[in-house]
């Protein structure tokens, strides 16, 4: 007599989800973890690709300050740890706080910084 066994589907646990969230199943030259890029600039194998690129017809790295494969999958997996739509990364702390203050101030909005915080952010302000 054979029994048919039935599997139940169950949310995957955070330990499962923090290794395998935002991640391609198959990766960059079959590596079993995601490869780690360490390069600043990105080939364009032809004018073509240049002007498909240009045009907003192809997606695609190009500079590593912009962004890389690295930085997109831990992107990647943040948001999906987090049950977020996106993730931004940044290279510096500047980076951060300029972004977080252009996604929340309008034109002729004012904002008051205290003498203790970063140096370098007080770089627009009117003395």
């Amino acid at each position: 007599m054979s029994t048919k066994r039935t599997t139940k589907s169950r949310p995957a646990s955070i330990y499962t989800q923090a290794v395998r969230s935002g991640e391609e199943r198959i990766k960059y030259a079959d590596s079993l973890t995601v490869p780690i890029v360490q390069t600043s600039t990105f080939v364009f194998h032809s004018t073509d690709e240049i002007k498909r690129y240009t045009s907003k017809k192809l997606s695609r790295f190009e500079y590593g300050r912009y962004g890389n494969p690295t930085q997109k999958a831990v992107e990647e997996k943040l948001a999906d740890l987090e049950g977020a739509e996106d993730c931004l990364l940044f290279d510096c702390g500047m980076s951060a706080i300029t972004a977080a203050l252009m996604a929340q101030l309008g034109k002729g909005d004012h904002i008051v910084i205290n003498n203790s915080q970063f140096a370098n952010s007080r770089g627009s302000e009117i003395k």
